[in-house]
Parts: structure tokens; sequence; C-alpha cells
């Protein structure tokens, strides 16, 4: 009995114990927990869409939403590995504890890689595309390189891709542009490159962009050059497109105190607040910008005002607000002749001191832009913007004043739709632009308005466009872009000044222009392409507006510049590890408008009967060793007159001024994971013509910046630090050439050895 009740007994235990162990491991069962957190961008708080969510230890995997959300649902109770992955960011790895309990959702920062392209841009039809389906090249610069800069000129960040050249007079917003050597025939301003600030043109109707003290660089997210002809896309007067894409509101709130500090009197000062509430996502910018200067008569001293507004609609539908104001006044020191700056490089130009050459502009804007998406395949855009502007420009001889409104707006229908067995992207648009200028000028006695009228009328300018562009994937590789527009362009000007005759008159230039190209893609990695474009250049209001003796009224002889590209280029990118492009292509220019060196008292342009421009662009980044990367840019340029005689001689076959045929930059950039950095830039420029006859030249020139940082990114606050030595070894030249100059004054001096620092605040809440 005893021997059948113990075994009984250890049966029931046995049982017990079963039971129990099923109950515990039942119970372990349901303890789970839910995982939701958001992927951000450690600087701006901008979700990073398309990342990837790993949980390591059970290889489960989610892709990060549109608004940066993920979510895992059902996970076991415990602490797990996840890894975190994007397109142009380091690949994060944290540690998580998944309860039971509702918690909050978890935040991941990503920091940018820096040596990684973009993955896409915004094209002319409005669509974001992989780079790599482009027919066209097209150069990036992110606001991780924006940062490292004083962020006053365009020229700091451009001068990094291959084929664009920005030199900037004083250091500051009075920055020339030339793409591919287009844009360089002015003294000041740009021409013939659409400049655009979130698609909205800072040019005029005519293609002029007389001054860039509209845009922001403190509150851009990336630049977007496009080069080569473009008329096809974005009509008169493009040869290109520059497009400043400026920051959208935080998906966490913060304000940020930024300060700048450096030589010759540098002090620039930045506050930002950026956040959403429910559907608005805001952004409001402000800086104020003081710097007494290299050289004599070089103060300068600019406030900004940028903000943006985005409203979600609905699921498929924006609307986005834009206003920016700002007021800028500076001193121009002016050109030297080579005799004066071998005198003293630091000295002003004697007629720019004697006349105190200031320029004082203030401006606003207002712009806003609406986008509807009908399912995937239908979309609709429409913007329309505002400007006023003020100047008061006192230069040798002449005090320029006036104002000017601007208004205009582009609306853009796309959709696809098969075609046979082709499928079709078609996009329809049409854009309209008025300037209405009132200007009056007036002797320029010492700086201030003299008693004499040079100058009194009023200038209307009208830009319209109608465009069509198909962009068709004939196989899974290969794609073909056709592109339509016809730009017309109205000039007219009322002279109300007539004790030297009535200048009045007007003119009107027209041109359907085209573009065809294709993209075949080898491998994902690897891709060609090619295009043949034409482009239709009017002259600008400044080259029109002047008559033949350089006063004011209708220059009637000048005609539009006409061209034609071919161009041939490829893609090549391993995703974090290196990526290579080039670029090789031919522009042949009819009638390009070139200035004379004559004309009181302003100078007076012409055309020259016909210009080649052969160039080879090379580009390419690297992964070298684990936080080291390396990018390379080279531009070889092939330009000359095929065709140009004028009262001055004959010069065909003569280099065009204002471009070396040989140009090199390269960075090196160390980043630790810690936050810590540093980076050595190196600018090598070959000799520059500075007139038609070639027979002023400035030398070549070499140029090493160095630069070292620290970022470092809380949940509720970051710290950004930054020390940059520009002109590491002290070398005296100049960047910016003045194209056959009447008086000799062919050069703007760049400043030797400076120094620049700057500290970041920012509280997240």
């Amino acid at each position: 009995m005893n021997r059948k009740r113990i075994a009984s007994r250890l049966i029931a235990l046995a049982f017990c114990l079963a039971s129990a162990s099923f109950s515990a491991a039942a119970g372990a069962a349901v303890r789970t927990g839910k995982l939701v957190g958001k992927v951000l961008d450690a600087h701006g708080r901008t979700p990073v869409a398309r990342a990837t969510v790993t949980i390591v230890e059970i290889g489960k995997t989610a892709e990060v939403d549109a608004a940066g959300d993920f979510s895992f649902p059902g996970l076991p109770v415990g602490t797990y590995s996840v890894e975190i992955s994007a397109f142009g960011y380091k690949t994060l790895k944290e540690r998580v504890k998944v309860s039971e309990q509702e918690s909050r959702p978890v935040e991941f920062l990503m920091v940018v890689e820096p040596v990684l392209r973009e993955e896409v841009i915004v094209t002319a039809s409005g669509q974001p595309e992989p780079m790599e389906d482009l027919t066209q090249s097209v150069g990036v610069i992110t606001d991780r390189e924006l940062a490292v800069t004083k962020a006053v000129g365009l020229d700091e960040a451009l001068n990094e891709i291959p084929g664009v050249k920005a030199e900037s007079q004083a250091e500051t917003q009075e920055v020339r542009i030339s793409i591919r050597g287009r844009g360089l025939n002015t003294s000041f301003g740009i021409r013939s490159i659409r400049m655009l600030v979130d698609g909205i043109p800072e040019s005029d109707s005519t293609g002029e962009t007389s001054d860039l003290t509209g845009i922001d660089l403190d509150s851009a997210e990336r630049l977007e050059i496009v080069k080569g002809p473009m008329a096809a896309q974005y009509g008169a007067s493009s040869s290109g497109v520059v497009n400043v894409i400026t920051e959208k509101g935080s998906a966490v709130p913060f304000i940020e105190a930024k300060t700048l500090f450096g030589s010759y009197g540098f002090w620039k000062n930045q506050g930002k607040l950026s956040g959403n509430y429910k559907r608005l996502n805001y952004l409001l910018n402000f800086t104020r910008t003081d710097k007494d200067g290299y050289r004599e008569h070089e103060n300068l001293r600019a406030y900004h005002l940028n903000s943006r507004l985005d409203l979600k609609l609905g699921e498929r539908s924006g609307l986005t607000f834009f206003f920016r104001t700002a007021d800028t006044a500076s001193q121009l020191p002016g050109n030297l002749s080579a005799a004066e700056l071998r005198a003293d490089r630091r000295q002003a130009s004697f007629l720019f001191k004697l006349f105190d050459a200031q320029s004082n502009i203030t401006r606003e804007q207002f712009g806003t832009n609406f986008n509807r998406q009908w399912g995937d395949d239908k979309s609709l855009s429409a913007m329309f913007y505002f400007r006023h502007l003020n100047f008061q420009v006192p230069v040798p001889f002449v005090f320029l004043n006036g104002q000017r409104n601007s208004f205009g707006g582009d609306v853009r229908y796309s959709f696809k739709r098969a075609v046979g067995k082709t499928k079709n992207t078609f996009t329809l648009g049409a854009e309209l632009q008025h300037d209405h200028e009132a200007r009056k000028d007036f002797d320029n006695n010492a700086g201030t308005k003299g008693a004499g009228v040079q100058r009194d009328e009023t200038r209307r300018l009208y830009n319209t466009g109608l465009y069509l562009l198909d962009s068709m994937r004939i196989t899974e590789k290969l794609d073909f872009r056709i592109g339509l527009n016809y730009s017309r362009v109205h000039v007219r000007i009322d002279d109300f000044l007539l004790t030297d005759g009535n200048d009045s008159g007007e003119r009107l230039f027209d041109k359907l222009s085209y573009q065809f190209g294709a993209t075949y893609h080898f491998k994902p990695a690897f891709s060609l392409y090619s295009n043949v474009s034409t482009g239709f250049d009017p002259p600008t209001i400044t080259e029109i507006g002047r008559n033949p003796q350089g006063k004011g009224g209708l220059n009637p002889d000048l005609r539009p510049e006409r061209s034609t590209s071919y161009e041939i280029g490829g893609l090549y990118t391993l995703p974090r590890k290196v990526y290579l492009n080039f670029s090789l292509f031919r522009l042949r220019v009819n009638d390009e408008i070139v200035p004379t060196g004559i004309g009181f008292p302003q100078e007076t342009f012409i055309n020259a009967a016909q210009a080649i421009h052969n160039g080879l662009e090379l580009g390419g980044g690297a992964n070298l060793y684990k936080d080291l990367s390396l990018r390379v840019g080279y531009t070889y340029s092939d330009f000359y007159y095929r065709r140009f005689v004028n009262g001055f001689g004959d010069f065909s076959g003569r280099r065009i001024p204002g471009i070396p045929v040989n140009r090199l930059f390269a960075s090196l950039r160390y980043a630790h994971h810690s936050g810590l950095y540093s980076g050595l830039d190196l600018q090598a420029v070959g000799k520059i013509f500075a007139d038609d006859a070639n027979t002023v030249a400035n030398n070549s020139y070499q140029v090493a910046n160095w630069y070292g940082g620290y970022d470092r990114y809380f949940k509720r606050f970051s710290l950004r630090l930054l020390y940059r030595v520009n002109n590491l070894f002290n070398d005296q030249y100049s960047s910016y050439i003045v194209v056959n100059d009447r008086f000799g004054g062919y050069f703007y001096p760049s400043p030797t050895r400076n120094h620049l620092g700057s500290v970041a605040f920012a509280w997240y809440f």
C-alpha cells in the first residue's frame, strides 16, 4: 500500500508540475508588447522617409512612412537590438526595451553621411526622381555642406560642383554665377541662369537676377543645380537652373540660437523656430549679418526674415505659404587694376570711394504653392508669388534709384498613361511673370542724389510660356524624355527724360525650344544618359535698357542669344562606398551678348557672332576608411569665339574671358561617430583671361581651407561647434574678374588668411 500511495502521489506531483509549466508557458505567450517610434534627421528633426528599422534578434523589419513613423506590434516582452539604416545617413544601432505597458514612441536620431549624394532631386516636372533616371547633369549641395560655411553667399557652396563657377565681389551676397561658361558677361548679378527658391523665380522676366538678397541659406535644406540649356522646361533665359529648397517645419518643435564670428569684423546672429501643430508645419528664421570687410569701403549690414508654412489639406493635397523679407546695406569697394592690386590689395577703387558706391536694397516677397494628387497617376500644382523691391545703388557717375513690383505664377498638370507598351508621364504647364519698374537715376554727388537726372523711365517686362514634357519608360532599362516650350518675352520702356531725345521703345522676343534625352540603365548602379537641347536667352533689362551711348532708354540693336547643346554623361554609384559621374558636352551659342568696355555713364553691350563651349566635368566621392571620405570635382573648359569682329578688332579664335581652362576641387573629411569632425578643402583654378583680346590675365591660384567641429544631438537639445580657417596658406589671389572693364579695373582681390567660428544651440520641446 505504501508503494502504491507513493507512486500515486508522484504521478499527481508530476501532473501538477506539468500543469504549472503549461500555465507558465501559456502566460508567457500572452506577455507581449508593442514597439512604436519615429526616425528623424538629428539636426532638423524632419522625418527620414523610407528608412528601414530591423530588430536584430528576430529578424523583423519595418519601413518608415512619410511621417517618419514605424510600428512592431505583438513583440514578446524583452530587450532588443534595433538597427536603423537609410540612404544618405549613418547606420544607427540602439538597444530598446519592450514591455506590456503602453510606452511612448521611441525617437531615433540619424546623422547625415557626408560623402553620399542625395537619392532624389526635384525636376522640371515637379516630381521627385532618382538621380540615375535623369537625362542631364545635376549637382546637389546638402545642408550639411552648407553648415561649414558662412552661409552668406552662394559661392562657397557652388564651387564644389563641376561646371559651376561662383564668385563674390566682397564675401557678400553680391555673387556672380556661371554654368558652363554662361552668365559671365556681366559685372554684377546673374544672367542666363534661372535662379529659384522653392520653385519661385528670383530672376526677372528677361532672366536677369540683379541681386541675391532674398536668398537665406541658413534655412536651406539643399541646393539643386541643373546644368546646360533648360529652355524646354523653364523657357527664356535658362542656360542652367539653381534651385534653393528651404527646410520644412520640424516634426519635433524646436528653437535654435546660432552665432558666427570671424575676421574683419564678421558677426552673424540667427534665431530659428520650427515645428508642427496638427496639420500645420512651420518655420521662422531670422538673421542679422555685420561685417567690416577685408578691404576699405566694404561694410555690410543685412537682415533676413524667412518663414514657411506647410498645411496638409488631406492625404493627397497640401498648401504651402512663403513670406520673406530682407534689408541689406553694403559698401562696394570696387574693382582694381593690376597696378593698384600690386600697390595695395586692400584699398578701395578710387572711383568707388570717390562716389561712395553702395548697395541699399529692401524687399518683401509672398508666395504660395498648392499641390494635389489623384491616385498615383495624376497631380496638379499651382504656384503664385508677389515681390516688391526698393533699391538705391550709387556707383561711379550715377545714382541708381527705383522700385520694382513683380508677380507671376505657374500651373502644371501631370498624368501617367500607357501608349502602346510605353509608360508615359505627361506634364502640361503654363507660366506668367510680369515686372513693373519705376526708375529715376540721378547724378552721383559723393554717394547722394545730385541735381541732374540721368534717367526717368518706367520698364514693363512680360514673360509667358507654355510647355509640354513627356517622360517615357520604353523598357525596364531605357527611359526617354522630350520637352517643348514656347516662350514670349516683351520689353517696353517709356522714357520721360526728353532733354536728350525720346528713347522709348519696345521689343518682342519669342522662341520654340526643345529637348530630347535618353537614359539607359546597364545595372542598378550604372547608367548613361545623353541629350540634345536648345536655349533661348533674350537681352536682360540691364543690357537692353542702355542705349548704344550707355544712357537710359532702349537699345534697338541687341538680339537674343540662341544656343544648342549636345551632352553625354553617366553615373555610377555603390551605396555607402563610392560614386562617380561624368559629363562631356558641346554648346554652340549664336549672338552671344558681351560687354563692349565703352559707353557713358554705364557700359554697353553687343552681340558676338558665335561662341563654342566644349567641356568635360568629372565628379566623385568615396568612403576611404571607416569615417574618412573624399570628394573630387574637375572641370575642363575649352570656350572660344568662333567668329567675333567688332570695332576693337577681330577676336575670332580667342578664348572667352572670365573662365579658366582647368579647375579642380577636392575635399577630405573625417566624421567620427562621437560627433567630432574635420575637413580640408582644396580649390585649384587655372589662368583666367580678363578681356576679349586675351592680353590681360588673372594668374592661376590654389586655395586650401580647413575646418573642424563638434555636433552632439540629444533628445531635448543639441550643440554644434565649428572653427574654420579660410585661405590656410595665406595666398594672394583674385577669384572675381570683371570682363572688359573700361577703366582697366579687372580684379576683385580675395581675402588672405581669415577665420570663422560658430556656436549653435537648439532646444527641442
